[in-house]
């Protein structure tokens, strides 16, 4: 079954265009996100501290889909998708996301 990856704010954050401190980017190099954003990934991958992500094409956020976000600040989970056709989620669409089993 298909899988796709889901990144969640942990806390208020930037998401930058590179690994800079987002006091020293211009305004139009970074965007804030608030804590419990959601944002459905066409890849990831981890850079030191930081996670580089993909948002999905039907997602870019100010025109830009690759960003740098700071590792301990936001989640990445893999999901299976078996409700969620990526194909189907359009810019306004509100996911939940999946609640986690119990050990």
């Amino acid at each position: 079954m298909p899988t796709y990856a889901m990144l969640t704010i942990a806390k208020d954050t930037w998401l930058t265009l590179s690994k800079s401190p987002s006091t020293e980017l211009p305004d139009d190099q970074k965007h804030h996100v608030s804590a419990g954003e959601m944002f459905i990934l066409s890849s990831y991958e981890r850079d030191a501290g930081f996670f580089v992500v993909t948002l999905s094409g039907l997602t870019p956020v100010d025109g830009h889909s690759t960003w740098f976000v700071t590792a301990s600040d936001v989640r990445i989970e893999e999901e299976e998708d078996s409700v969620l056709d990526a194909q189907s989620v359009g810019s306004d669409t509100t996911i939940e996301p999946k609640p986690k089993p119990k050990p």
